[in-house]
């Protein structure tokens, strides 16, 4: 899913995401932390996606030095089951709230008495009203449920299994329900990686798991796993499909491996494979094996590989989901639509059809032959002639992948995502796009001034809201780049980080500021400005301070643990916080202390910091959120109600209440009277 969300978050996304292929399109999902971490350091923070969200997918642009910012199947049954469980979920922990987009969907599957579940920013169910209704029809209704019991609020596959009992891969683990309770299993029960990415249902029942560190065999009890040293072509597994004869294939960043149930090899990958770099498996009765890449579909007859693309009628040669309907007939999801194969044609089906979105992201075909289609924007089904597209009714932002938030002097919430910028105002949510006069749709960076306008960083420009009309600045008007990956409001104006130096409005006209001017280096991806007007910014080559005349530059020599700068946060006290991707360092104004996680941080790759009043300090990192009250360090995983780990920004409210921005996990919502 490189782009399935975009590269937005300063180039702190770039060293915190990760996922199969990489295209410039996609957002990167996330490797082991430790290894985003070395990579980063390498790479200078060099976004390499993301993506996504995937699918989800920062804005990277100003890493290299452009003004590009990138955007960044289900199981059935073969045989009749039980009912579909009922939806029971225990309560989310009483000081947290989760907001996510309900309709942003990555996962369908359609049990065998006609439910179907779907999976994206939670989990949802629609259950025919009546026994044997057809799936989706007018009559029944929608179960939604937001974190409480799953893992992780990212679902990425669900699968039923023979005795209707239901499966979830999250980014936090499997998940079993078996109609009453909920059981994670993690890597410490024995899975290979806590990310997983795909769900296969074996003949006997037996689950097989797809991770971002190789497949996971559960047969009832016990987890057996799979890797490169066994066979497996690669451990970045991204697709599983399970033949007639019990054969096993996965789909991985470097091809297509087949498990025979003794042995692993591997199916030739030159021969016509379209790439390496596999995203979605199906196979066909006759054994052949499809497979969906970022460069076309290939089809796989025993001996060679034949490749569709759009040339042939395909959509798009983005691959994104594969499924096959008992009639032999195949259904493909693109980047532009979904294509159907009879044997012989293509047809192509895109919103001018009445598919919700053409980014489809999966697809499922019931018993009865209705093809099921998750998108980005809800959850479409095609009966054979008409498409009919159901939203499941919740409301919250338009997308899970937050890159930041910011609170008004009003208290309402402002949220920046890959498909607008939405606001809260406690009761609901009101999203602006480029229709509405925003610059552009994917928003990188947020501020918001005294009287209560927000201002808005996208890949397009900057734009400035005053409560009721929209203004955007570009580099026709003075704006260094026109990709802003950081803001900062102040008594002064406001100063806009972008890969061309930080550019300062001061409610006339523009100010840049470059190397020729004394800032450490161009690509801006955090800002700050303290009490006194000192403005602070954050750079891949260290942190510069400005008092309004002068430039000074702090690096790894005067203190601080890493001269990638991610976040800033300038507290009332005068003192400076800076994340970096190797911890947390404050400044007093003499020297800097520096926090790890042997101080009690979450992890050390810092992406987002506040500060109260009082000088207690909020942290987002990769691994979760930690407080700091001047004393002891307390820290909030997904365990304690966070919808995902990897936050991506922090704002607080007037009244304490702590809002924490996720990379594809949606929002999350501390009441402090549940908090420290």
């Amino acid at each position: 899913m490189p782009e399935i969300e975009l590269q937005l978050r300063r180039y702190a996304r770039a060293a915190v995401e990760r996922v199969p292929p990489v295209t410039a399109e996609e957002v990167q999902s996330w490797e082991e932390p430790r290894r985003a971490r070395a990579r980063s350091r390498r790479l200078s923070m060099v976004a390499a996606a993301a993506a996504g969200v995937a699918a989800l997918v920062v804005a990277v642009g100003w890493l290299v030095g452009t003004d590009e910012a990138q955007l960044v199947v289900t199981d059935e049954p073969e045989e009749p089951s039980a009912a579909a469980p009922e939806l029971t979920a225990p309560p989310t922990a009483p000081a947290w709230t989760t907001h996510t987009a309900g309709n942003v969907l990555r996962a369908v599957t359609v049990a065998p008495d006609g439910t179907v579940w779907a999976g994206g920013g939670g989990l949802v169910r629609w259950d025919p009203e009546e026994p044997g209704e057809r799936a989706g029809s007018a009559v029944g209704s929608w179960t939604r449920i937001v974190f409480a019991g799953l893992a992780s609020n990212a679902v990425s596959d669900v699968a039923v299994a023979h005795d209707g009992t239901l499966w979830v891969g999250t980014y936090g683990g499997v998940v079993h329900h078996d109609g009453s309770d909920w059981t994670t299993y993690t890597i410490a029960d024995g899975l290979t990686h806590n990310r997983v990415t795909a769900l296969a249902i074996a003949d006997d029942g037996t689950l097989y798991a797809g991770t971002h560190g190789g497949v996971a065999h559960h047969d009832g009890s016990d987890w057996t796993t799979y890797t490169i040293a066994d066979g497996l072509t690669h451990d970045l597994v991204t697709a599983l499909a399970i033949a007639d004869d019990g054969t096993l294939y996965a789909g991985t960043q470097a091809g297509v491996a087949r498990y025979d149930g003794s042995d692993w090899s591997a199916l030739p990958r030159g021969a016509g494979l379209a790439d390496s770099r596999i995203e979605a498996v199906a196979v066909a009765d006759d054994g052949t094996v499809w497979a969906g890449t970022p460069a076309g579909l290939s089809h796989y007859d025993g001996e060679t590989w034949t490749t569709h693309t759009a040339e042939d009628g395909l959509g798009h040669e983005r691959i994104t989901a594969l499924a096959l309907a008992d009639d032999g007939t195949l259904w493909a999801g693109t980047h532009a639509g979904v294509s159907h194969y009879d044997g012989e044609t293509w047809t192509t089906y895109t919103t001018e059809d009445g598919l919700a979105h053409d980014r489809a992201e999966a697809i499922a075909v019931g018993d009865d032959g209705t093809a099921w289609v998750a998108t980005q924007a809800g959850l479409s089904t095609f009966d054979g002639s008409a498409w009919s597209t159901y939203h499941v009714d919740a409301d919250g932002p338009p997308h899970d992948s937050i890159e930041a938030v910011a609170v008004a002097a009003d208290d309402r919430l402002w949220a920046a995502t890959p498909a607008g910028l939405t606001s809260y105002d406690g009761s609901g949510w009101t999203t602006y796009t480029t229709a509405d006069g925003l610059a552009g749709d994917l928003v990188t960076a947020l501020a918001t001034t005294a009287d209560g306008d927000v201002w808005v960083g996208t890949d397009a420009g900057l734009s400035h809201h005053d409560g009721t009309d929209w203004t955007t600045y570009t580099p026709a008007d003075g704006l260094a780049r026109g990709a802003v990956f950081a803001l900062a409001a102040a008594d002064d104006g406001v100063w806009a980080g972008t890969s061309g130096g930080l550019s300062h409005f001061d409610g006339t006209g523009w100010t840049t500021y470059t190397m020729a001017d004394g800032l450490v280096a161009e690509q801006v991806g955090a800002v700050a400005v303290g009490a006194d007007g000192t403005v602070w910014a954050g750079t891949t080559s260290g942190l510069s301070r400005f008092d309004g005349e002068t430039w000074e530059t702090f690096r790894t020599l005067d203190g601080l643990p890493s001269n990638t700068v991610l976040a800033l946060s300038a507290g009332e006290d005068g003192r400076v916080w800076a994340g970096t991707d190797a911890g947390l360092s404050h400044y007093d104004g003499s020297g800097w202390t520096t926090y790890t996680t042997e101080d009690g941080l979450a992890g050390d790759l810092v992406t987002a910091l506040a500060t109260t009043a009082d000088g207690n300090v909020w942290v987002g990192s990769e691994a979760g959120l930690s407080h700091h009250d001047g004393t002891d360090w307390t820290t909030y995983t997904i365990a304690d109600g966070l919808t995902h780990n990897r936050v991506s920004s922090v704002a607080l409210a007037s009244d304490g209440t702590v809002w924490v921005a996720t990379l594809r996990g949606g929002l999350s919502e501390l009441d402090p009277a549940g908090g420290p």
